[in-house]
């Protein structure tokens, strides 16, 4: 109430300064936080078990669900450690943009605002009313989806068209062709930014909250990389194959490839690929998941790890799929990645045709000297598959 009470008086005054630092601090009041519970909760742990034996046996929805209000109920009441926060500034926010520019999105009174900051310069921009534009959103992910399954792809055109005039047409005059960092508001988390015009071929990187995107480290990658395949999908076994004999690494595919395998050579790797069928849950987030040898990998699985890995690809539908909670909480499988340390995950927030992926993600790991959001963009200008997005560090 204090964060939303401080924004409205930000918005009051008009200096878009201002503006941009209290909607951040909203932000990291509503989801900008570490996950609660210690890694080694042995009572989530074996919850987590529990439910996975049950979904992968085909229990009844009612075990199912009943399983899922116990994991719920130890992340409400397990005991864990707070991490203090440390307001940015803007000298540091200048330096890390460099050349690229900000855009942060924010939602008052059914109103859509925005606020850029480009070369050290912040302007405040009204949008429009967001009802409309969430209306927008929904129909250009509609049209993209019948258009990724045969159907004609005009009327996908046409409404990314019309959410890019919406939510860029008045800021192109301010950012021009400049690599991207956005923070979205309300279904702008749903957006498939690269299917946009004003954004083919550019790179985007979409963070949760300002904060969360300086802290975030970007670099080459050095260390371990780890490639995953999931059951019943038939390109996904050859797509890890192939990625694991041009980059190296430790390969996970059929049997190998159970959660706990996973989760233990994710843990301290430096970039994980992860292609497998993926499951996006609006009810509940954090039971979002990749589907692997024995069953779903969770959002709460990956908020159990120790040192979560640098940078995940997870070449699964909608698995960058977030829901925005009473409060501003922003959660799913990515979100779930990136408040738990990691720096960078690639996602998609539409479904991902199994066949079509594979060109995408070679593309896109051989261009990651580059950085992750520019790689992206490069495949994505390449091959065609626009449903992808660069959260966090690009």
């Amino acid at each position: 109430a204090l964060a939303d009470l401080g924004l409205r008086a930000a918005l009051a005054g008009g200096r878009a300064r201002t503006v941009l630092r209290w909607t951040d601090r909203c932000r990291a009041v509503a989801g900008d936080r570490p996950p609660v519970l210690p890694p080694t909760d042995p009572v989530l742990a074996g919850r987590l078990v529990e439910l996975r034996a049950a979904v992968a046996s085909g229990g009844s929805a009612g075990a199912v669900r009943r399983l899922e209000q116990r994991v719920r109920a130890q992340e409400w009441t397990g005991s864990g450690v707070g991490v203090d926060r440390t307001e940015w500034a803007f000298p540091e926010l200048t330096e890390r943009l460099g050349a690229a520019a900000l855009i942060s999105f924010l939602v008052m009174d059914g109103e859509c605002h925005a606020v850029s900051y480009v070369d050290g310069r912040c302007r405040f921009h009204r949008i429009g009313t967001a009802s409309v534009i969430d209306a927008a959103v929904r129909a250009m992910r509609f049209a993209a989806t019948l258009a990724m399954r045969g159907q004609p792809s005009a009327a996908a055109a046409r409404s990314a068209a019309d959410v890019d005039e919406l939510l860029l047409g008045s800021l192109r005059g301010v950012i021009g062709d400049r690599a991207l960092v956005v923070v979205p508001a309300g279904d702008g988390h749903a957006v498939p930014w690269a299917a946009l015009p004003s954004c083919r071929g550019r790179a985007v990187s979409v963070t949760p909250s300002i904060g969360a995107w300086l802290r975030a480290t970007a670099g080459e990658l050095s260390g371990q990389r780890v490639w995953v395949a999931g059951p019943r999908l038939r390109h996904a076994g050859p797509e890890a194959r192939s990625l694991h004999a041009t980059h190296g690494g430790q390969l996970l595919t059929a049997r190998r490839a159970t959660v706990q395998a996973v989760l233990a050579a994710m843990d301290g790797a430096d970039l994980v690929h992860i292609a497998a069928h993926g499951q996006f849950r609006d009810d509940q987030p954090l039971f979002s998941s990749v589907e692997l040898a024995d069953g779903p990998l969770y959002g709460y699985d990956v908020q159990r790890l120790r040192k979560p890995p640098r940078i995940v690809v997870l070449s699964a539908c909608d698995a960058g799929r977030a829901v925005v909670q009473p409060g501003g909480d922003v959660m799913g499988l990515a979100t779930a990645l990136l408040r738990s340390g990691t720096s960078t995950v690639i996602a998609s927030v539409l479904p991902v045709p199994d066949r079509k992926a594979v060109g995408l993600v070679t593309a896109l790991h051989q261009g990651m000297r580059g950085g992750p959001a520019a790689a992206l963009a490069a495949a994505q200008a390449e091959h065609g598959h626009l449903g992808f997005v660069c959260f966090g560090a690009g």
